[in-house]
Parts: C-alpha cells; sequence; structure tokens
C-alpha cells in the first residue's frame, strides 16, 4: 500500500506540474499568435505544439523514465554491456592511474570482446569510468582486486553508486580478496585503508583482532569473510551442480587444474549466497568464487589472487557465464 501511494503521488505531482507548464506555456503561444500575419495562424500553432508537448513531456518526466526503460531492456540482450573499470575516476584522468591485478587491454577486454556463440559475439566489452556507471551496463568488473576508485572519500559516494547499481539489477564484480577494503588514493599512488579492525582488549593485553566485521562489504551486502587464509595459498576446488554449474559452469578444470590461489574467501553464513567454487577448511566449506544478491542484482566476488593465468581464466570464465544465466533468466521472466 506504501508503494502505491507513493507511485499516486508521485504521478499526481507530475501530473498537476505539466498541467501548470502546459497552461503557461499555452499562455505564451497565445501572445506569439497575436503577432502572426492573418491566414498563418494555424502554421505557427503547428510548429509551437511541438516544443510545447517535448516540454511537458520532459517535466512530466516521461524521457527519463523511457530511457531507463530502454536500457532496462536492452542490458541484458546480446551483444550484452559489459564495462571494465579504468584506472582512474572520470575522464579529466587525475593523479596516478590505479594498476588492475590482470592486464586491462590484453587480460579483461580482449578475453570479453573474444567470447562468442553461433558465430555472434555475446559482450560488447568497454572501458568506463567510475563516474559513468549507469543502468546501460549489465555488468561492471572491477579489475583492481581489493581496490576500488572513489571520488569523494569522505561520504563513500562512488561506493554509494555501486550499492544503487546492484540494487537496481546490475552485476558488479570483484576481482581477488575483500571486496572494496582500499579505495585508492589518486595523489599518493597508494591504496588507503576503508576497513576499521575491532580489537577486544583485557587487562592482560589484546584478546582477541576481529578483522573485517565492520567493512563495507559485510555492512551492507551481508558478506562474512574471515583472514584464513591470510596469503595467497594453493587449495583443491570443486563444485556442486546446484547452484555452482548452474550459474557458473564448470570451473574445475578450467585453465588446466583444479587448484587456485585462495584468498579472504567467503565464508558460510553469507546473506543470498550463490556458490561458484568451494574449498574444505576442516569442516567449514568456503567460497573462492560467488555472489551475494542483493536488490534485483548481484555482487560477484572473487576470493583469490589473480594474478595468474590459471585464476584469471576461471574467474573470467566464471563472470561470462554467470551474466549468460542472469540474462537467460530475465528474458524468460520478461
Amino acid at each position: 500500500m506504501g508503494r502505491l501511494r507513493r507511485t499516486g503521488l508521485f504521478l499526481v505531482s507530475k501530473t498537476v506540474a505539466a498541467g501548470i507548464l502546459g497552461f503557461l506555456l499555452s499562455l505564451f503561444a497565445k501572445e506569439v499568435l497575436y503577432a502572426v500575419p492573418a491566414g498563418m495562424e494555424l502554421d505557427f500553432a503547428k510548429v509551437l505544439l511541438i516544443p510545447i508537448l517535448v516540454l511537458m513531456m520532459y517535466v512530466f518526466g516521461l524521457f527519463g523514465e523511457a530511457r531507463r526503460r530502454w536500457w532496462e531492456w536492452r542490458r541484458f540482450r546480446p551483444p550484452i554491456v559489459i564495462g571494465v573499470l579504468h584506472g582512474y575516476v572520470d575522464d579529466l584522468k587525475k593523479g596516478i592511474e590505479c594498476k588492475p591485478m590482470f592486464s586491462f587491454e590484453k587480460g579483461w577486454l580482449e578475453y570479453l570482446k573474444g567470447v562468442t556463440a553461433q558465430g555472434k559475439r555475446l559482450f560488447d566489452a568497454k572501458g568506463v569510468y567510475c563516474s559513468d556507471l549507469s543502468s546501460k551496463y549489465a555488468a561492471v568488473i572491477n579489475p583492481f582486486g581489493e581496490i576500488y576508485l572513489e571520488k569523494d572519500r569522505r561520504n563513500f559516494l562512488t561506493y554509494e553508486k555501486i550499492k544503487d547499481f546492484v540494487a537496481d539489477g546490475g552485476i558488479f564484480c570483484c576481482t581477488g580478496g575483500f571486496p572494496f577494503y582500499y579505495h585508492w588514493d589518486s595523489v599518493t599512488g597508494m591504496p588507503v585503508d576503508t576497513t576499521p579492525k575491532t580489537r577486544i582488549t583485557t587487562a592482560t593485553g589484546v584478546q582477541d583482532i576481529r578483522l573485517f566485521f565492520d567493512s563495507l562489504v559485510t555492512k551492507d551486502f551481508g558478506a562474512v569473510i574471515t583472514n584464513d587464509p591470510p596469503t595467497p595459498t594453493q587449495v583443491k576446488v570443486y563444485q556442486e551442480k546446484e547452484p555452482d554449474v548452474e550459474f557458473f559452469g564448470e570451473l574445475c578444470r578450467v585453465g588446466g587444474t583444479d587448484e587456485v590461489l585462495e584468498f579472504r574467501s567467503l565464508s558460510e553464513g553469507t546473506r543470498g549466497l550463490i556458490a561458484g567454487l568451494r574449498v574444505k577448511h576442516n569442516d567449514e566449506v568456503k567460497f573462492p568464487l560467488a555472489a551475494i544478491s542483493y536488490g534485483s542484482g548481484y555482487l560477484i566476488i572473487a576470493g583469490m589472487d589473480i594474478r595468474t593465468d590459471v585464476e584469471f581464466q576461471k574467474l573470467s570464465k566464471g563472470i561470462t557465464n554467470f551474466v549468460n544465466e542472469i540474462a537467460k533468466r530475465r528474458k524468460l521472466r520478461g
């Protein structure tokens, strides 16, 4: 009921605004027509009618809504539009560039542009700046591992934009380790920690160091991540048919081995988790590749060190399979 009421108020307010504007413009048009030579009023009225209608539609919000609906329909139709983030926040290219974990041109874009089915490209891949993040992209890949580029380090506006992108149906892909753990300082050329570390102390000293509990990705996306293993460690991965293979495809032998360098992978208890790759830690299962459902979209997290080709191949293949699966489901649902 609340949503219907807000929608109704929105439509009423837009209708009233468009009506008032139309009335004022009609008065203006009437004054203009007084100055038109006799017999030409009808021709001038036709010319004036077009800008009046355009302005009324703009005020009503039809153009913005039509554009949003167009991209919502288009973004998951082949070739699916996928963006790979540049090392600068925007096209002004100020400061020191952030370097990706794996080659930008020779890695992500080259791979994505080469994915085909029945002789047709599946993806329209292009570089994109954080400032241009929008619903025109079905998925956006952050190639900087645990670092992301933040335009406003006080208010985390870029991070909020990423959250909105996912909530509105986009797929945001984090490529290695703990997502949003650092933001990039383009002045010093160094990552800056965004994640508070809570220490529980007693009279005898530090009792426990609780890493990541107050992190952005934990508070907002419900991710559960521990610092185990604390450094990239070779582990053997496996998959289950549902949902792992169903969403991400068969990845275990991609790259010629069923082992990866695990690093800060997702743990059980993560809210809305869709598994991609699994690994056993004694009695606990962890996920070097998985997606988290958030709003209408998904956050893909790779708990791996992808600076080597094996991890890159598994991740890139997993991302494209996941995006294709979501596109197929949305098309069927639509």
